[in-house]
């Protein structure tokens, strides 16, 4: 978990928070011994979609923008 903590970290700039968040939950969870692959997609797919809507979306807080949020801002604009 810490070495998952620390690659979500390190790669943060370049993932941007939905992304990474969605990436490091979904190892973490299989780390931890859920194999259901709905429950694997869902529950980071779910959160990771409320840390952009909080976060980036109304809050416009500083986390750095990744793919997903690029992509989303180019198709809103």
């Amino acid at each position: 978990m810490v070495l998952i903590t620390a690659a979500f970290i390190a790669t943060l700039p370049w993932l941007g928070l939905t992304l990474g968040t969605f990436l490091a939950l979904a190892a973490g969870l299989y780390l931890m011994g859920i194999r259901k692959r709905t429950v694997l997609v869902l529950l980071p797919a779910i959160i990771s979609a409320t840390l952009y809507l909080l976060f980036i979306a109304v809050l416009d807080s500083p986390f750095p923008h990744g793919p997903f949020e690029l992509l989303i801002s180019a198709l809103i604009a």
